[in-house]
């Protein structure tokens, strides 16, 4: 996950190459990360969030409804606290706007 904060916090600009090839490198570890939705996830929604910077609507769209299924109509089952709801409505935000990298 460390990897990610350079292009989470606007350090590296989600369009750019080194940007691309780390979330290439993500999908490759963690290709199932739209379906890890579970309460006990301890990912979080970081991918979340870095799936909306870089304008991935599909894994986008497939985590927030399991989401809903997995935490919000269970009316979020611990670990999942208000950081994690941040997080999330921060990733809503960019991936509702369409914006592919709010920093330029």
């Amino acid at each position: 996950m460390a990897q990610l904060f350079p292009v989470l916090t606007g350090l590296l600009p989600a369009s750019g190459l080194k940007a691309q090839g780390i979330y290439r490198h993500f999908l490759k570890i963690y290709p199932d990360w739209p379906q890890r939705s579970r309460p006990d996830n301890f990912l979080g929604n970081w991918p979340l969030y870095l799936g909306a910077l870089m304008g991935d609507r599909t894994r986008v769209v497939i985590y927030l409804g399991n989401l809903k299924r997995d935490i919000l109509d269970k009316g979020r089952p611990w670990p999942y606290n208000v950081a994690e709801a941040g997080i999330g409505l921060a990733a809503l935000k960019i991936f509702l706007k369409g914006v592919k990298d709010q920093w330029e």
